[in-house]
């Protein structure tokens, strides 16, 4: 190390007192020598390694971290110093030898004459974050099992096939053993379907069933005490299960007494599990909304071994509603989606706080500028309503430099939107009146951009006057991501409801399309030209509900597509044949034979008709619709160019939103399945309009191999 390195270092007082600087942060933070020797932590550090000041100062950072890790730690330090700055995870080491993930985020700390001397480390424990992840992971993939299961239900008719697509998605979320009974009125078995049981041990549950009555005395108050959600479960090793539930005599031991059960005991060994007893029970009774019961599903064997809890039964008791509903109506439900559960987003918020006074703040300034300045994020200083300190990150958001930030009124990075708020709680705070201290706002950058930004406030004292510290984060990801949760689970939503609906809807549909026509067929003689027009009227209708039904149901099935190479000209003239076109409108026909492309050829004409019919009737009276394609980088581009009313720029951004429509007639679901059908191609389409002038729809598709079927 050079000579002013070294002075440097030894006469930075920062590095030999009391670290009350460091100690104001709440994130570890560790100061080390570039050589890997610390020189000084603050106490959140002291806190989250378990170790003594006096055990970490002089030791090398690699001790505190999991040998693992040690080489590729040492080799992020040489990168380091190369780039300035650097972030990571590792796994931490106490000092009692457990290990943690922990994050790091490191920054060169340099000479005045820029040379580096130091590394400064903030240390974060992301084991809270690590499972909440984890457990996102987890219901996501039961939320994909649930939806997996209802597609194949919707598109199956037979029960027991129904049944079957319910017990092996409860298998997928970590059962080994799943038995669906269909039971009558009385509880006594109609039929009964397994999953991970051989033919042989099904036979063997069918002929010792137990009795009705047995069941309604397991589903009785005296059970109660074993309830879990909407499940029972009975542990083998409880006594009284044993000689209640399985009639073992009260002398036998447990490991004996397995040869009592009236079924099929499993085959997993008590030292596979963790609490779990292979021989437990765990059942629900599949209950209507009216209260019957129409059907029993028993599971057990769980794959981690561990006894059942609420949330680990949680999706379990949907998959209980559904078997529940398909026993009931295995005919009529055709079309059932289940997709209910949220996914929330839990993001661990690492909050980095500053307590400091303002003589102290002062005093040590110069020496933990370095810490502020490096900071993921945006500090701020507020005193007498105007900003006295501003880091490097805040110019950043700001688009300003220091010097143009520094002295003037904090509001003028406050959009006119959030003013109110933010100035009433920086003056209740400052006259020392109860406010929250971590709210959300947004920062106006010098572009106009508005950021939103999490706020983190506390009132210190800085040069002897009263001032507000900021924290501010930005956060525009996380908006982001709550966003498209929102968007997902209205999705969900819309889906749902499309398909229930639809459902509803078909039936007496068809029931009264079919009364027309009993009717014309039998007094076509007798009717007057009056009733044959309201026949008539009654049968148009009942057209154009069925297609707004059909649209439902296509808006919440699975697309699947039947893919062909062919050429987009022969689709847009058999679609303008089938359309009727006023006199006023003229159509043109620019579209070529090549290239070809690999498309399912109903769904793309579905798509050229939609797009069709929306341009005559933005034409109301008379106008042009141009049609024509090119090749544009691999990809076809079908473009539909009317000289309509035009859409106006609110509704522009709602057009493929499910349900939206500005029509009299219709649900609002053209252009959303439009969408769909050309996402699961793998192209996109692009509209836009401007108010008396005409809109322009832009289809790309592309023209390589064949794409996946996507929903």
């Amino acid at each position: 190390m050079e000579e002013e390195e070294l002075i440097f270092l030894e006469e930075a007082p920062i590095w030999h007192e009391e670290p009350i600087i460091l100690n104001a942060i709440a994130d570890a933070v560790a100061v080390i020598r570039l050589d890997g020797t610390i020189l000084q932590t603050n106490d959140a550090a002291l806190q989250l390694f378990r170790f003594t000041r006096e055990e970490c100062i002089g030791k090398k950072f690699f001790n505190f971290i999991a040998k693992e890790d040690r080489r590729r730690a040492a080799e992020e330090l040489q990168r380091l110093l190369k780039e300035g700055t650097k972030s990571g995870q590792f796994k931490g080491l106490r000092k009692d030898g457990t290990t943690f993930p922990a994050e790091v985020n490191a920054s060169l700390l340099r000479t005045s004459s820029g040379k580096p001397y130091a590394v400064v480390g903030v240390v974060r424990d992301i084991s809270s974050r690590m499972a909440a992840e984890e457990q996102i992971r987890r219901r996501t993939r039961e939320l994909t099992a649930l939806m997996k299961s209802s597609t194949k239900i919707i598109r199956t008719k037979d029960l027991r096939q129904r049944l079957k697509v319910i017990a092996e998605a409860i298998r997928g979320l970590g059962w080994r053993r799943v038995v669906i009974s269909v039971r009558d009125e009385n509880l006594e078995i109609i039929d009964l379907v397994a999953a991970g049981l051989t033919p042989e041990e099904v036979k063997v549950l069918l002929e010792k069933k137990s009795p009705g009555h047995v069941w309604r005395e397991r589903l009785g108050p005296k059970v109660r005490r074993y309830k879990v959600g909407e499940f029972y479960y009975l542990p083998w090793m409880d006594r009284w299960v044993r000689e209640y539930f399985w009639k073992v005599p009260s002398d036998t031991p447990p490991e004996e007494a397995i040869e009592h059960i009236a079924g099929v005991p499993s085959k997993i060994s008590p030292e596979e599990m963790i609490d779990w007893h292979p021989q437990d029970t765990l059942y629900a009774p599949l209950r209507l909304p009216d209260g019957r019961i129409v059907g029993i599903i028993s599971i057990d064997d769980p794959l981690d071994g561990r006894r059942p809890t609420n949330e680990s039964l949680a999706p379990l008791g949907l998959f209980v509603h559904q078997a529940a509903v398909a026993i009931e109506n295995a005919q009529l439900i055709k079309d059932l989606e289940t997709a209910r559960n949220q996914v929330k987003e839990h993001a661990e918020q690492l909050e980095l706080r500053v307590k400091e006074r303002t003589r102290e703040l002062v005093e040590s300034e110069k020496k933990y500028s370095t810490l502020v300045e490096h900071a993921n994020d945006g500090v701020v200083i507020i005193q007498d309503g105007r900003l006295a300190f501003v880091n490097k990150r805040v110019e950043e958001m700001g688009g300003c430099s220091k010097e143009g930030l520094v002295g003037k009124p904090f509001l003028k990075m406050v959009p006119e939107s959030e003013v109110e708020l933010v100035k009433s709680r920086y003056e209740k705070r400052m006259k020392g009146k109860p406010v929250p201290s971590i709210y959300e706002t947004k920062v106006l950058s010098k572009n106009g951009d508005l950021i939103p930004v999490e706020v983190n406030a506390t009132l210190i004292d800085y040069g002897g006057k009263p001032a507000d510290l900021i924290i501010l984060r930005d956060i525009s990801e996380r908006k982001k991501m709550e966003e498209k949760l929102l968007k997902t689970e209205k999705l969900a939503a819309i889906g749902e409801l499309a398909a229930s609906v639809g459902h509803d809807l078909r039936n007496p549909l068809t029931g009264i399309s079919g009364a027309v026509y009993y009717l014309k067929m039998k007094l076509t003689s007798k009717m007057d030209t009056r009733s044959r027009e309201m026949l008539n009227l009654i049968e148009e209708n009942v057209e154009y509900s069925n297609k707004m039904v059909n649209d439902l149901l296509d808006f919440s099935r699975e697309i699947h597509l039947h893919q062909n190479r062919v050429s987009i000209k022969p689709m847009i003239e058999e679609t303008l044949a089938k359309i009727k076109i006023p006199r006023k409108v003229e159509i043109l026909d620019l579209t070529g034979n090549l290239p070809k492309v690999f498309v399912d050829v109903d769904r793309i004409k579905r798509v050229f008709e939609n797009l069709v019919k929306n341009a005559i009737e933005a034409m109301p009276k008379g106008g042009k619709l141009e049609v024509k394609s090119e090749r544009v980088n691999g990809n076809l581009q079908i473009i539909f160019q009317d000289s309509g009313i035009g859409i106006s720029p609110e509704n522009l951004q709602k057009l493929f939103t499910p349900m939206f429509t500005t029509k009299a007639k219709g649900v609002g679901l053209g252009l959303a399945i439009c969408k769909r059908i050309i996402d699961a191609h793998g192209g996109t389409i692009n509209i836009e309009s401007k108010e008396g002038t005409g809109t322009c729809v832009t289809v790309t598709i592309p023209v390589g191999k064949e794409k996946e079927n996507k929903n």
